[in-house]
């Protein structure tokens, strides 16, 4: 089962969000259901390690995490697969990301290696589209507090990924 842990955004952040997305041009914009920021990819994995992970998830301590939005990104290459906008790094957003790599692993689930860059994605492109444009005039988002994380599923199709939230843990 393709899946992931997220950080939940508020109600607010996604409507801020979605208008910020529709204010952009080229490619698709992402559903607002999908907009979250990935704590941990964790790919395909077998339903007995999801639910080793979900018991791990249960007890995890942390507190709500003030979101504080920074810079647009193309990220993903040359010519870039999508348009996100980046999360500024803090204390407790990183606490939170190594609490969840923590539980990924005890429940024996292998991560990759690389950098955690908090963002959410606003739009994909596909080879063809044309060259993505972000508007001066793009609207400000507010800063938000994210209280809770999901254990995710992903499906994958044509017209797009499709994420189920298969079990929310609250923050603090």
């Amino acid at each position: 089962m393709r899946s992931f842990v997220a950080l939940d955004l508020p109600e607010d952040c996604r409507d801020a969000l979605i208008r910020v997305g529709a204010a952009a041009r080229g490619g698709r914009q992402v559903a607002r259901d999908n907009l979250h920021v990935t704590l941990a990819f964790l790919d395909d994995q077998p339903v007995e390690a999801l639910e080793a992970l979900h018991e791990e998830l249960t007890v995890i301590q942390a507190a709500p995490v003030e979101i504080t939005f920074g810079s647009y990104a193309f990220l993903r290459g040359q010519p870039p697969r999508c348009l996100a906008l980046d999360l500024v790094r803090d204390a407790a957003l990183g606490l939170l990301h190594q609490e969840v790599q923590k539980a990924v692993r005890r429940a024996g689930i292998p991560l990759r290696r690389e950098r955690f860059r908090p963002h959410v994605t606003l739009r994909r492109f596909t080879r063809g589209d044309a060259p993505p444009v972000v508007s001066d005039a793009v609207p400000p988002v507010p800063a938000a507090t994210a209280t809770s994380i999901s254990l995710c599923q992903s499906f994958l199709r044509p017209e797009g990924a499709r994420y189920e939230v298969l079990a929310t843990y609250p923050l603090g």
